[in-house]
């Protein structure tokens, strides 16, 4: 059941929607709504796609908030409080800006079961990932969220590296490295940033760091106690060394360079270097140098935060002659201080990896679900484009979007395009078929949801097969029928095609509770059931009228409706004789059609009515109780009947003629002779000689433009009538009537 009630939701003033009665039956799950035009389809699938997604509709002309009331099974939404749905959705007409919808494509290329299966692995350690990211953030100053990207970078390795990929290859260098006790305690984005890093980068600059670095081991070259070879990572590493192994406390003793100066204790050995450290940074080459260095950091706060960290750690600058090597130490040594983590990981890693590999091939082998919703497609739609999809597997596991290549064909050659290169070449109907393999896509991502969690889902479809050709119309139809066949799925089709509108019904077997028309009366909209499922003439004439007596109202409002329709049949029955009959009685000619009778109509027809009882006179003239039977029917703007609105027509366009002879015979040696199209003749003679008046001439056009010149047996052909509103017709009716009183 679906019951809505709109107020200002963009052109739905005030509309309160018929109740549409959907039930849980593979024929109760479908309905259709044929509606005219400019009158309620697209507010309509706007307002409700509003709903679904927690947005406000309003009337955007006059500036107002728009109130609404839906209720769909048991769920109501209501102006008062926006609540996001998945149980609505919207398919919109053809628009050209439509992107691709991802997840809905996502859905279709594999099973649950293998996802599932892989996401179970994946979760083992994806929260040591975090807590890993967390440690090295907080070590680095780098984001979380750009950890990865930035290890990528400074390793050089390729920017589609998965974690894993990461991890082993982190592994490997931190195998043999020895942390580094300069970078320790070093934040990562106070060395490394923007700002610093056009200074590091700079010739300038390296060309200081180069004479530091000379200047320095020229002095340790000179040491009694140091050797070139010795740096500050070897004093750190011996020291840590000594106090593990307790060396002074075994009777070990330290001899340096010098061959004199022996040490036998710890204190001694960090006296004694801090004292050559100390000795070597006060030498003036290496105080000059370092001077240097230091003016050229005072450019901005970033570059003096790095001369503080300096300052504190001299030795920091020899880490400095490769920018490169410093960002992979500054990790390592981050690595080796949290070694406990990414060995956690990279062994779990290693656990997981036969089967996640295992899961990668079944993923880009299990191909069913993807290519049964292609070769559908395919197999459907004529389009010169067949549809693949290159990272199946990514998009499974790893959450990846879907990357569609289009291979464009022209007969000959063939080439792979993506769907915005391929959309400045397609026509408006390929343009079309492509945007609904989107669609397609949709729907099954939303199928499956139904059939997940068991709820029911309203699907809107909007005019979809708008400006398709036949085979490609009646493609959709097809399908729309398979989806039909979903009873987790309610289907509300709205159409503005008249011909769609009865293919649907028929090959969908929509019951005729379910089918409705929407249109325009004076101020407001109305909703009924459609009366024409059906071929019209035969369901809806003939059943009135063909051996039964014309008793009553209803069957004299058939006998007259069914001039043009049997019109049509003496033509194609190539009936010269009928044919100009009854022609007679839809345009005037000479004296013959104000003279023709009841009785005389009843002859014409008799072989195809066979019947000849009339419940009024029938000496009455023809014309005469034509425009009787109008005057009562433009009385009453709600009809929808489509006899009705024939009749306003026919009495319309012979109103219109009358008026307009009347002002042409006041002509001299006028000619209203016509053979065809006398209407829009006897129109442009009045414009050409002037006598008509400018009311008449617009009366006139309004006649040429809503009512047909010949209403065929074709039901595509009553669209026209279908889509004017009673409304409109009794409008130009009274219109007529007015002009013919002001002129007597």
């Amino acid at each position: 059941m679906l019951k809505c009630k709109f107020k200002n939701c963009y052109g739905l003033k005030d509309f309160d929607m018929t109740e549409i009665p959907f039930s849980t039956t593979n024929k109760g799950n479908k309905a259709i709504i044929y509606a005219p035009n400019g009158v309620m389809k697209t507010s309509f699938a706007h307002v409700m796609s509003d709903i679904a997604n927690k947005k406000a509709p309003r009337d955007n002309i006059f500036n107002i908030n728009g109130k609404y009331e839906v209720s769909y099974l048991n769920l109501t939404f209501t102006d008062k409080k926006l609540v996001k749905t998945d149980r609505i959705y919207v398919i919109n007409s053809f628009d050209i800006k439509f992107k691709n919808q991802s997840d809905s494509i996502s859905t279709i290329i594999a099973d649950d079961k293998l996802k599932k299966e892989y996401d179970k692995l994946l979760s083992e350690y994806t929260q040591e990932i975090h807590n890993f990211e967390k440690v090295l953030s907080e070590n680095s100053g780098i984001l979380i969220s750009n950890i990865k990207s930035t290890l990528i970078s400074d390793f050089d390795m390729n920017s589609n590296s998965q974690w894993y990929e990461v991890l082993n290859l982190l592994n490997k260098e931190i195998k043999n490295f020895n942390a580094i006790e300069a970078l320790k305690g070093i934040t990562y984005s106070d060395i490394i940033n923007e700002k610093t890093l056009i200074v590091l980068n700079s010739p300038n600059f390296i060309n200081k760091i180069k004479e530091y670095i000379d200047s320095f081991n020229d002095v340790i070259s000179s040491s009694t106690i140091l050797k070139n070879s010795f740096d500050t990572n070897n004093y750190e590493e011996l020291t840590r060394s000594l106090e593990k192994n307790n060396m002074f406390s075994a009777g070990h003793e330290i001899i340096l360079n010098d061959g004199v100066t022996h040490i036998n204790n710890i204190d001694e050995w960090l006296s004694i270097y801090k004292k050559e450290m100390d000795r070597i940074q006060d030498c003036v080459s290496v105080k000059t140098a370092y001077k240097e260095i230091d003016k050229l950091l005072n450019k901005n706060a970033e570059c003096k935060k790095l001369k503080d960290v300096i300052k504190n750690e001299p030795s920091l600058i020899i880490q400095m002659s490769d920018i490169n090597i410093l960002k992979r130490n500054l990790w390592k040594t981050y690595l080796i201080e949290n070694e406990k983590i990414i060995n956690d990981i990279t062994s779990k890693l290693k656990l997981n990896n036969e089967k996640i590999e295992k899961i990668i091939r079944e993923a880009n082998e299990q191909k069913n679900a993807w290519e049964t919703v292609i070769n559908n497609f395919e197999d459907r739609f004529q389009v010169p484009f067949r549809v693949k999809l290159e990272n199946q597997a990514s998009v499974l596991l790893e959450g990846e979007l879907p990357n569609l290549v289009f291979n464009y064909s022209d007969g000959i050659n063939d080439i792979d395009k993506t769907r915005d290169e391929l959309m400045t070449t397609l026509s408006v109907g390929e343009q079309r078929a492509l945007y609904l393999l989107q669609v397609i896509f949709d729907i099954n991502k939303i199928s499956k949801q139904s059939e997940t969690d068991g709820q029911k889902r309203l699907i809107i479809i909007d005019d979809i097969a708008d400006s398709f050709d036949y085979k490609n119309k009646y493609a959709i139809i097809e399908y729309l029928y398979e989806i039909s066949q979903n009873t987790s799925l309610d289907l509300l089709i709205l159409t503005h095609n008249f011909d769609f509108y009865r293919s649907v019904v028929s090959r969908l077997d929509i019951p005729r509770n379910l089918c409705f028309l929407v249109q325009k009366t004076n101020h407001s909209l109305m909703m009924a059931n459609m009366p024409y499922n059906r071929d019209y003439f035969k369901n809806g004439i003939f059943t009135l009228i063909k051996n039964n007596a014309i008793d009553n109202f209803e069957r004299e409002k058939a006998f007259f409706a069914a001039v043009p329709f049997i019109r049509n049949l003496s033509e194609y029955l190539d009936n010269s004789t009928l044919y100009s009959e009854l022609t007679n009685m839809l345009h005037l000619k000479d004296s013959i059609t104000d003279n023709i009778t009841i009785g005389d109509y009843f002859a014409y027809v008799h072989e195809f009515v066979k019947n000849d009882t009339y419940y009024l006179d029938k000496g009455k003239k023809y014309l005469e109780r034509l425009f009787e039977i109008a005057d009562l029917l433009s009385q009453n703007d709600d009809s929808i009947k489509l006899e009705d609105k024939i009749i306003l027509s026919m009495a319309c366009r012979l109103k219109a003629e009358i008026l307009m002879r009347t002002e042409l015979l006041k002509m001299p040696n006028i000619n209203l002779s016509c053979s065809e199209n006398q209407t829009r003749a006897w129109y442009n003679l009045g414009k050409t000689t002037g006598c008509f008046s400018k009311e008449l001439i617009h009366a006139v056009e309004s006649v040429n433009v809503i009512t047909p010149e010949n209403i065929h047996l074709n039901a595509f052909m009553y669209e026209p009538l279908i889509d004017v509103s009673m409304h409109r017709l009794s409008t130009m009716y009274k219109k007529l009537i007015s002009i013919e009183h002001q002129s007597i």
